[in-house]
């Protein structure tokens, strides 16, 4: 009898964190609105659909900056930078979270890893000649959406230059 009530308190433990929203600092990704943002945190900075939160609110040793970037009110993306030295740290803690999709991690050089979890995808990036690090949490829809435009404007621009030679 305890044996099948432990099983069942496992499984019901294992399918909760199975299926739990991606978060980040207290703000869940494709969940969180506007208005919860400002109940959590003090602002900045409301610059459109990107908000800069304030630095010292947000309990992560080494934050530099802390955005919160929003599509139709609700989070689509939390994008830290964080002092580069916290990079293994960072890895470690999200690895033992998330699926690690892919990891580089010279001694010397940039350093990038990728994990997702249902429909998010979060990157750790650490260029080399950098004192600071990326550290993403976005929804994986709106990052397809905009790296799509900015390879647009990038064209773009190639665009316009070509037609000046």
């Amino acid at each position: 009898m305890i044996k099948k009530q432990m099983s069942i308190l496992l499984m019901l433990f294992v399918s909760f964190f199975t299926f739990a929203e991606v978060s980040v600092i207290g703000i869940t990704i494709n969940q969180d609105t506007k208005e919860d943002i400002e109940k959590k945190y003090d602002i900045d900075n409301k610059d459109g659909a990107i908000w800069e939160l304030k630095r010292n609110d947000i309990p992560i040793e080494g934050i530099k900056k802390a955005e919160v970037i929003f599509q139709d009110d609700h989070v689509k993306g939390v994008w830290l930078v964080v002092e580069k030295y916290r990079f293994n740290y960072f890895f470690d803690a999200l690895k033992s979270k998330y699926k690690l999709i892919k990891k580089d991690v010279p001694f010397v050089g940039n350093q990038y890893a990728r994990f997702e979890k249902d429909d998010v995808v979060i990157w750790i990036d650490a260029p080399h000649m950098s004192f600071n690090m990326d550290v993403v949490y976005m929804d994986k829809k709106y990052k397809k959406e905009l790296d799509a435009y900015r390879n647009k404007m990038k064209q773009e621009k190639k665009n316009r230059e070509l037609e000046q030679l």
